[in-house]
């Protein structure tokens, strides 16, 4: 699926949140990680050139509908208090 929707590394379809890409273990370069359990879609995952997480794309409200009201909803990666962390903003 090389060149799928744009990302060099295709996509990757993963059944456990442990195969999606994180800081120590980055995953392919620019490639879109699709975590699905019980056959839905849970979480997709996109990596940068380097192989780390940029955006992350949520399918669920965390069980937490009052924090998260929008269902799907994304957050960025970005480099704070020298880390990489998930941004708390969200669209």
């Amino acid at each position: 699926m090389s060149g799928s929707k744009g990302y060099s590394g295709g996509i990757e379809n993963v059944t456990a949140e442990k195969d999606l890409p994180t800081m120590r273990n980055p995953g392919k370069p620019n490639t879109e990680y699709r975590y699905y359990q019980n056959g839905k879609l849970k979480s997709v995952r996109i990596t940068n050139a380097n192989g780390v997480r940029v955006k992350s794309i949520h399918y669920t409200d965390h069980g937490n509908p009052k924090i998260h009201p929008q269902v799907p909803h994304m957050h960025d990666w970005e480099w704070i208090n020298g880390q990489w962390a998930e941004s708390s903003d969200w669209y």
